[in-house]
């Protein structure tokens, strides 16, 4: 009797110790400056340009009941060579196991016309995980 007790809590143990779904990233967006998504991925020199975009399956720290993620955002050449980079940390408590995050990013006045893209890293500090997603975006004049 006392062995198959001890199968039964070993299994539950196991079950408990898998890892956890890795987060997701979806949705990345251009906005306009009224938040409507935009229709094309052309942006001028010098324009401060919006982005949103969902981070799901966030793991939340079972002793602060808050997400905690670090947010990294670059600017990419064609070649992929990083132009610009910019990291912060975030700790919400969220309502959903699901997020709207956004961000703001000013193409440089003097970036050259022609083909990047934006790149949106997301980590999960709770789970050790993370994933990233590229939008491209065309530099004109």
């Amino acid at each position: 009797m006392n062995r198959g007790k001890f199968v039964i809590v070993v299994a539950m143990f196991a079950l408990t110790a898998l890892p956890a779904a890795a987060l997701h990233l979806k949705d990345l967006q251009l906005r306009d400056d009224k938040g409507a998504v935009r229709k094309d991925n052309k942006v001028p020199q010098g324009s401060h340009i919006f982005f949103t975009y969902d981070i799901d399956d966030l793991i939340v720290d079972p002793n602060t009941k808050k997400v905690n993620y670090q947010r990294t955002i670059e600017l990419l050449d064609n070649s992929k060579k990083v132009l610009f980079k910019t990291t912060e940390w975030k700790e919400i408590s969220p309502n959903t196991k699901s997020i709207l995050d956004g961000f703001t990013i000013q193409i440089p006045p003097n970036q050259p016309p022609g083909a990047y893209s934006i790149k949106v890293s997301v980590t999960d500090t709770n789970a050790k995980g993370g994933r990233g997603i590229i939008y491209p975006i065309e530099v004109t004049k």
